[in-house]
């Protein structure tokens, strides 16, 4: 039934809303950020608290910029990120870059 999908749907995304952002990999937020997500999803009210935990799971993952840079497998994972995690990665004040 549809409205016990949206119900699903619901619980879902408010339970992905309150993950410690360490239990999420970067495929699981490689995913979470796909543009090809169905429009309810997209369109979902908790969608900002999930993108929000995505956040921070890439400032774990990736703050430090150098690491990605230097570390094979941390540059292979983010090589995978859509556009949409690389841009909201990219717009943080956190990222720690190395400058003289």
């Amino acid at each position: 039934d549809q409205w016990e999908a949206l119900q699903c749907l619901d619980t879902c995304m408010q339970l992905l809303a309150h993950l410690p952002p360490d239990q999420l990999t970067a495929a699981d937020v490689a995913q979470l950020m796909a543009d090809e997500l169905p429009g309810p999803i997209l369109g979902h009210a908790a969608r900002c608290d999930v993108l929000c935990v995505c956040r921070q799971r890439l400032l774990q993952l990736f703050g430090e910029v150098r690491a990605v840079v230097v570390n094979e497998q941390l540059r292979l994972d983010f090589c995978l990120l859509p556009f949409a995690a690389v841009k909201l990665w990219a717009e943080q004040d956190e990222l720690a870059v190395d400058s003289e």
